[in-house]
């Protein structure tokens, strides 16, 4: 019995049928966002169609499926986070994770975060992915901390997925 990560483009039914028939019982899917802009704006190179097949063969082979997730992407508000709520909430996932976007040194995000919003670089300790250090236009910290909650809160707090992780 095996688990991996991988990509949602790297996935095909038939390579899914030969990886369950080997022993693969769980697969971790970096979808990162709902929103086809965010997608777009970060190069993830996938589409929510793309996500919606590789998670529903993952349902039909009964292989169970894990979700990441990101919030407060340099382009994201209010309603592009709700997007991705209610996405992740239209998939047959078995868990999520959602961390909250983190601008890392020396890379292009960090070199763009200003643009788009602001980035607290007093603590380097606090870039946790679990702390909001940047936070998009538009938005508040606070407003942030809510939604990555309400992505849990609502995801985990559905009678479907309790009855999943109760068996």
């Amino acid at each position: 019995a095996w688990t991996c990560s991988t990509r949602v483009d790297s996935l095909d039914r038939d390579l899914l049928r030969l990886m369950k028939e080997a022993g693969c019982w769980s697969v971790r899917l970096g979808i990162e966002s709902g929103n086809e802009e965010v997608l777009k704006f970060i190069r993830k190179g996938i589409t929510r169609e793309q996500v919606r097949d590789v998670v529903g063969w993952c349902q039909e082979l009964g292989i169970h499926t894990k979700g990441f997730f990101m919030v407060g992407h340099l382009i994201d508000n209010a309603q592009t986070i709700r997007d991705s709520i209610d996405f992740a909430l239209s998939l047959p996932l078995t868990d999520i994770t959602v961390q909250i976007n983190t601008p890392l040194p020396n890379t292009p995000q960090y070199r763009q975060a200003a643009k788009y919003g602001t980035l607290d670089e007093k603590d380097f300790s606090r870039f946790s992915f679990f702390e909001p250090v940047y936070v998009p236009n538009g938005m508040t910290q606070e407003e942030l901390v809510a939604l990555h909650r309400e992505f849990y809160r609502r995801f985990y707090w559905r009678l479907s997925t309790l009855r999943l992780h109760l068996k």
